[in-house]
C-alpha cells in the first residue's frame, strides 16, 4: 500500500485527500464524503469532527504532504468540544484558526458586511457583457480543464460555465493548479473580473482572466440577492457567508441593545433581523432596512460613548482660573492683530477656564491659522491664576518650535515665568523633575516624555495637546491623573487636521469645539499647480532660491522601491544635487534619529539649507516663513488631507508661495483629488471633498477609545439617524440602569443559549 498522502483543508467545507486507491477505499468506508467528486485517488471528505478524528489515526505512519496551517486546523477540529465552535474566552468561528482571517468573534463575523449584491432576479447574461468592463456572471460549471503552457511555465486552469440562458464563458487562471481540486462540473459559482474576448479561427470566445470566484452552495443557490464580500487576507466570500449562516442558525436569540419602545418609535428592524437580512436578503428593500438599522446602531454607540463621557466630565471638579491679565498683556504686545476666529476662541477658552467644571475643548484650525498664540493665551491664564501648565506635541521638531515660539511670547509678558522643555534626550531631566514637583516650573513643553511616571506636577491646571490624533486616549489621560485634592486639569486639544463640520459632532462628540477658519492678516493664498512634468517646478525653485527664499521637495518613499513606481527621498536628494549644483540640499526622513532630524530642521530654519528634500515627516507643525516653494512628487500617492498639510508648510508669511503637485493619477478619483487642491486652500472644503470621494470612514484615523469606524453609517444619507440617536441616548441617560445595559450590550454581542 502506497504510504504517500496529500491533505488540503478547505475550511469550513471540505478536506481533500489524495492517496492510493487502497487507502482511499479505507476512507470511503469510515468517513462521510462527496460521492459526486470522488476519483480513484482523490476523495473530498466532509469537514466534520468525526472525519478529523479518523484522519488523525489514518495519517499515522504515512508520508504526509500538508501545510502547518492545515495540520493545526485538523487538530482543532478533532479536539473541539462542540462541532463548528471553539471556546477561548470568546466564541470563535472555525475559520479563525487561520490567523490571517479578518474576523475573530461572532460579532466580527456578522459585521463583515457585503460591499455589494448581485440581483439574480434579473441576471446579466454573457451576451450583455461589454469588452474590458467589469463583469459578474453566475453559472454552472461545465468543465474544469488544465492547459499546458510553453517552456517551464506552470499550466493554466480553465473553468467553463454556462449562464442562466445557456451561453458559455470561461475563467482562465494562471499558476493556480489547486483550483482543479476545489471546483467540479455541476457546481454553481460566481465569476467576477474584466470581460475580454479572444478569436480563434472564425470563432469568438468570451472569457474572464483570473476572475474572483465564489461558490454558491445549495443553500444559496435559490437566493435572489447574492452578497459579494471583499476578499482580504485569503478570506473567500463563500467562507464568510458560511460562517454567518452557522452563527445565525446556532444562536436562538441575539439580544438587542436598543429598547423596544425606541425600535417601535424609529420603525427599525430588530438587530437579529438586520444581521440576517444584511447577509441573506430577499430584496433590495431588505438590504436598505438592514443597513438603516445597523447604521443607527453605529451612530447610537458613538452617542452612548460621547454622552457618558460628557456626564463623567460634568461630575469632575476643576479649579477656577479667572486671572487673564497676563494673556491680555501678551495679546496687546503682539506685532499683529488677532483674527476674529482667534479672538472668539480665546474668549471661549477663558470662559471655560473660569468655570468650576474642567474644560474639555478642541481647537480645530486650518493650517497656518494661528493655533499657537491661542495656546499661549490659555497657558498664561493658567499661570496667571497660580497653576502650572503643560503642552505636549507628537514630535521633537514640533515641540521645539512650539517651545521657542511660546517661550518668546511669554517672556515678553513676564521674564520671571519659568518655561522649560522636556524630550527623551533632554540632558537635565532630573533637575526638571525636581523643579516641576516643587512648583518651580510654570510651563512645561515637550513630547511623549511628559507622559512618564517620573513627571509629577505640583499643581497642574491646564494640559494642551497638539495634533491630538497622534496620541491614544490612555496617553492623553495620564496627564489628567493628578494626585491630591481630586482636581481635574483643564484640557485643550489642538488639531490642524480639518474635518467636515458635519462630522465634528461625531468625531469630537464629547468635546466643545472652537474653529479657526481665518488666515492671519497679511497672508496670501498659496498658488497650487498640478503638473505631470516637474521641469516647471525646478525652474521655480531656482528662481525663488535666487531671490533668497527656500523650498521643500516632498516624496512618499524614503528608499527606492522595486515594487512601487515612485521617487524616493534619497534618490531625489542625489538627483537634485546634480540638477541644482549651486544650492545647499538637505535630506530629512523618518529613519533619521530625532537629533539628526532636529539638526537638519534647524539648519533649514536658519537658512543654511536652500532646498529640503523630505518625506511626510514635515507634514505638521514645521514653520519656516522664508520657504516659498513646495514640490510634491508622485502627488497621486498622497491623500487629500496629507497633501493639504504638506502644502501648509509654505505660505507662512506675507510672501507669495507656490505648491507644485507633480502627479499622474490613474483614476478619475485621483484626478478629482488633485483638482480639488488646485481649486481651494480651504482645509474644511478639502475635507468635505475628501469625504465625498472616499467616504467618511477614511477620516476616522482621528479616533477616541470606545469609538468604532462607521462601517455602514453614511453622514450624507444618515444625518437624520444621528439626530435620532442623540435624542434617544439623551433620553436614556435619565435612567442609569438603562444606559448601563445599553453600554454593556454594545461592548459585546450577547447571545442567549
Amino acid at each position: 500500500m502506497d504510504n504517500n498522502v496529500k491533505v488540503t483543508v478547505n475550511a469550513p467545507n471540505t478536506i481533500i485527500v489524495e492517496t492510493s486507491p487502497e487507502s482511499l477505499a479505507d476512507l470511503q468506508e469510515n468517513c462521510s464524503y462527496n460521492e459526486e467528486t470522488i476519483t480513484p485517488t482523490i476523495i473530498e471528505l466532509a469537514f466534520t469532527k468525526e472525519n478529523a478524528l479518523y484522519l488523525r489515526s489514518f495519517l499515522t505512519g504515512k508520508t504526509l504532504e500538508m501545510t502547518d496551517t492545515d495540520k493545526k486546523i485538523l487538530k482543532y477540529v478533532a479536539d473541539a468540544k462542540e462541532e463548528g465552535l471553539f471556546w477561548d474566552g470568546n466564541l470563535y468561528s472555525l475559520d479563525e484558526i487561520k490567523k490571517e482571517r479578518a474576523h475573530k468573534t461572532f460579532l466580527d463575523t456578522l459585521q463583515y458586511f457585503p460591499y455589494r449584491y448581485i440581483d439574480r432576479s434579473n441576471p446579466q447574461n454573457v451576451k450583455q457583457l461589454l469588452v474590458n468592463e467589469d463583469a459578474t456572471v453566475v453559472g454552472e460549471i461545465t468543465a474544469v480543464t488544465v492547459r499546458p503552457m510553453p517552456g517551464k511555465k506552470p499550466p493554466m486552469v480553465i473553468i467553463s460555465i454556462k449562464d442562466n440562458v445557456g451561453h458559455s464563458i470561461s475563467g482562465t487562471f494562471f499558476n493556480q493548479l489547486y483550483l482543479t481540486r476545489m471546483y467540479f462540473p455541476g457546481q454553481t459559482i460566481i465569476m467576477t473580473g474584466k470581460y475580454t474576448e479572444y478569436a480563434k479561427g472564425n470563432k469568438i470566445y468570451p472569457q474572464i482572466s483570473n476572475p474572483r470566484v465564489d461558490k454558491i452552495d445549495t443553500d444559496r443557490g435559490e437566493m435572489k440577492m447574492i452578497p459579494v464580500y471583499s476578499q482580504r487576507n485569503g478570506v473567500k466570500g463563500w467562507q464568510v457567508m458560511n460562517d454567518a449562516r452557522m452563527i445565525l442558525n446556532r444562536t436562538p436569540f441575539i439580544k438587542d441593545p436598543i429598547p423596544e419602545d425606541i425600535i417601535s418609535k424609529r420603525e427599525l428592524m430588530s438587530r437579529e433581523e438586520a444581521y440576517r437580512k444584511i447577509h441573506f436578503p430577499d430584496s433590495a428593500e431588505d438590504i436598505e432596512s438592514a443597513k438603516e438599522r445597523i447604521a443607527y446602531d453605529e451612530l447610537m454607540q458613538l452617542q452612548v460613548y460621547f454622552q457618558t463621557r460628557k456626564q463623567e466630565y460634568a461630575n469632575q471638579r476643576g479649579a477656577v482660573k479667572s486671572n487673564d491679565t497676563l494673556a491680555h498683556k501678551m495679546i496687546e504686545d503682539l506685532p499683529y492683530t488677532l483674527t476674529g476666529a482667534q479672538t472668539r476662541a480665546i474668549a471661549k477658552i477663558t470662559e471655560d477656564m473660569a468655570s468650576p467644571k474642567p474644560m474639555h475643548r478642541i481647537l480645530q484650525g486650518d493650517v497656518s491659522s494661528g493655533k499657537s498664540v491661542v495656546a499661549a493665551a490659555a497657558l498664561l491664564v493658567a499661570v496667571g491664576s497660580g497653576y502650572q501648565a503643560a503642552l505636549i506635541a507628537p514630535t521633537e521638531i514640533l515641540a521645539t518650535q512650539l517651545y521657542d515660539r511660546i517661550k518668546e511670547d511669554v517672556e515678553k509678558v513676564d521674564p520671571k515665568i519659568q518655561v522649560e522643555f522636556l524630550a527623551s534626550k533632554t540632558k537635565n531631566k532630573k533637575e526638571i523633575y525636581k523643579r516641576l514637583k516643587y512648583g518651580a516650573i510654570d510651563i512645561l513643553i515637550g513630547t511623549h516624555a511628559l507622559l512618564q511616571e517620573k513627571v509629577v506636577f505640583y499643581d497642574l491646571g491646564l494640559v494642551v495637546i497638539d495634533e491630538q490624533h497622534k496620541f491614544g486616549t490612555k496617553q492623553r489621560s495620564m496627564l489628567r491623573e493628578v494626585e491630591g485634592e481630586g482636581i481635574t486639569p483643564d484640557m485643550l486639544i489642538m488639531s490642524a487636521t480639518p474635518i467636515p463640520r458635519t462630522m465634528a459632532t461625531v468625531v469630537y462628540g464629547d468635546l466643545d469645539i472652537s474653529i479657526l477658519d481665518e488666515l492671519p492678516a497679511g497672508r496670501l493664498p498659496i498658488e497650487t499647480i498640478w503638473i505631470q512634468d516637474p521641469t516647471e517646478a525646478w525652474d521655480k525653485v531656482k528662481e525663488e532660491v535666487a531671490n533668497g527664499h527656500q523650498a521643500y521637495v516632498v516624496t512618499s518613499l524614503v528608499n527606492e522601491s522595486e515594487t512601487i513606481d515612485a521617487k524616493s527621498a534619497e534618490e531625489t536628494y542625489l538627483d537634485l544635487k546634480r540638477k541644482l549644483p549651486n544650492m545647499s540640499i538637505g535630506l530629512m526622513h523618518g529613519k533619521l534619529t530625532a537629533s539628526e532630524k532636529l539638526e537638519t530642521m534647524t539648519e533649514f530654519a536658519e537658512g543654511r539649507i536652500d532646498v529640503l528634500v523630505a518625506t511626510t515627516v514635515i507634514e505638521v507643525g514645521v514653520n519656516v516663513p522664508n520657504a516659498t516653494v513646495m514640490v510634491v512628487l508622485n502627488a497621486e500617492r498622497f491623500g487629500m488631507a496629507g497633501l493639504h498639510q504638506i502644502r501648509g508648510r509654505v505660505g507662512r508669511s506675507s510672501l507669495q508661495s507656490t505648491c507644485f503637485l507633480v502627479g499622474q493619477p490613474n483614476s478619475p478619483e485621483g484626478e478629482d483629488r488633485l483638482q480639488a487642491l488646485v481649486s481651494s486652500n480651504d482645509g474644511f472644503y478639502i475635507a468635505e471633498k475628501d469625504m465625498e470621494i472616499r467616504g467618511e470612514g477614511t477620516l476616522f484615523g482621528i479616533k477616541q477609545s470606545g469609538d468604532s469606524d462607521l462601517k455602514l453609517a453614511n453622514l450624507h444619507d444618515h444625518m437624520y439617524l444621528l439626530e435620532q440617536a442623540k435624542e434617544d441616548v439623551a433620553e436614556a441617560m435619565k435612567s442609569p440602569e438603562l444606559i448601563e445595559e445599553v453600554k454593556n450590550l454594545y461592548e459585546k454581542l450577547s447571545i442567549d443559549s
